[in-house]
């Protein structure tokens, strides 16, 4: 399972992002219990929405943890105010967009460097028809 979490700086951060943070994980939940990874691990995404009220200090991926126990992997991704701040919701959910595949990528990454394996075709195949069902347009790499 993929999700997202969303952790906002402020009102306005949150009234950018937490609807199509919640769209976004809809569509995700609909792709079920699929195995793209081997050993089976879930992965979280935290969008990290600096705003008025609090800085995350971080633009990009960030703390990359692992819940063994949990078997889960989970990522910060750090958004600056100033590159929402005046953004239309098209600029928004592209952010959303992209935010996700990084953070997935790397996680997909760390189980590759732990001998694991990834179904790196399937996933981004759904993350892309995740993205366009959430109206993304555009390549997203």
């Amino acid at each position: 399972m993929i999700g997202l979490a969303l952790d906002a700086g402020s009102s306005a951060a949150g009234r950018a992002f937490s609807s199509w943070v919640v769209q976004a994980n809809r569509l995700l939940a609909e792709l079920g219990a699929r195995e793209y990874f081997t050993p089976s691990v879930d992965i979280v995404v935290s969008l990290r929405v600096s705003g008025e009220i609090t800085d995350f200090g971080i633009d990009g991926c960030d703390r990359l943890r692992k819940d063994a126990k949990r078997r889960r992997l989970s990522i910060d991704v750090g958004i600056p105010m100033v590159k929402w701040q005046n953004a239309s919701a098209d600029q928004v959910k592209r952010l959303i967009a992209q935010s996700l595949w990084e953070g997935v990528e790397l996680c997909a990454g760390r189980v590759r460097n732990e001998n694991g394996q990834v179904e790196g075709s399937d996933l981004h195949r759904d993350l892309r028809n995740v993205f366009a069902r959430l109206g993304v347009n555009g390549a997203i790499p």
